[in-house]
């Protein structure tokens, strides 16, 4: 049945998602200190009376990655709007049930 296949990839797809958290994780903290460092600038450039420095890139806090979803069951529309919204090539809405 093509709901087993999607199981599989829904599966992977969500290994992979979990991976994903780490390196956002890791970023979050990584541009954390970056901004601390960079506020510590912008504060001795106030007291030195000169140019604030740019914010860098890196100080930044990445975008959270979104779980790549190929199925859907039993979503509340609330829930189902944020799923799409993080997976443009949409879902299945898998229904098991009838009255569903």
């Amino acid at each position: 049945m093509v709901s087993e296949r999607l199981r599989y990839i829904e599966r992977d797809g969500a290994d992979l998602h979990k991976e994903a958290l780490r390196g956002w994780q890791a970023g979050c903290e990584r541009a954390k200190v970056e901004r601390a460092d960079w506020q510590i600038k912008v504060k001795e450039a106030a007291a030195n009376s000169i140019s604030t420095p740019p914010l860098p890139d890196t100080a930044v806090e990445p975008d959270e990655p979104q779980r790549r979803r190929t199925m859907v069951m039993d979503a509340t529309p609330e829930a189902l709007g944020s799923i799409l919204a993080g997976n443009p090539a949409g879902t299945l809405h898998f229904r098991d049930e009838l009255a569903g």
